[in-house]
């Protein structure tokens, strides 16, 4: 299911701003005026065509799509991957640490480190079947891996030239 930014105001007119997992713009809007909250903008989130411009700007090669996913993949879980922090680092076991005298360097590395290990974990493994169709969908355009290296897009792409002719 897709995410979406948003923006709404209150009665009041204070700007509150969010993100919200829907199945389209609508449902989206349908939730905040639930909430008695005027919608204003709406935006998906995700990987967008920027990684198609990207690859299009730079040429073919391996690490230039390394590039273009990675850039296109990169603010959602660095979005949330500062709340998980953010909020490990307000435990008492912290605050037990910096009263021990802990330095900063092993406070982040002993207490807060491990405890942000798992949901990154999740983060990166859900976002690699999306690199991957990402991949996939850039080598079926012809703007991925060059080809002595496999690619699942350019595979679906000799098939479909088959099919059509």
């Amino acid at each position: 299911m897709p995410e979406f930014v948003w923006e709404a105001r209150t009665r009041t007119g204070e700007v509150r701003k969010g993100s919200m997992e829907a199945d389209n713009e609508a449902t989206v809007q349908a939730r905040l005026r639930a909430q008695q909250l005027n919608p204003g903008k709406v935006k998906k989130e995700g990987f967008d065509l920027s990684a198609l411009a990207l690859i299009g700007a730079l040429g073919q090669g391996v690490d230039k799509v390394i590039i273009a996913l990675a850039l296109g993949f990169v603010a959602r879980p660095t979005r949330i991957m500062r709340g998980v922090v953010l909020s490990a680092k307000e435990n008492m076991y912290v605050d037990a640490a910096k009263a021990m005298g802990a330095t900063h360097i092993r406070i982040m590395f002993v207490h807060i480190l491990p405890n942000v290990f798992a949901p990154w974990l999740i983060l990166a493994s859900a976002g690699l079947g999306n690199a991957i169709l990402a991949e996939a969908s850039l080598s079926f355009l012809g703007l991925g891996i060059p080809p002595p290296t496999a690619s699942w897009g350019r595979m679906l792409s000799g098939a479909a030239s088959r099919y059509i002719q």
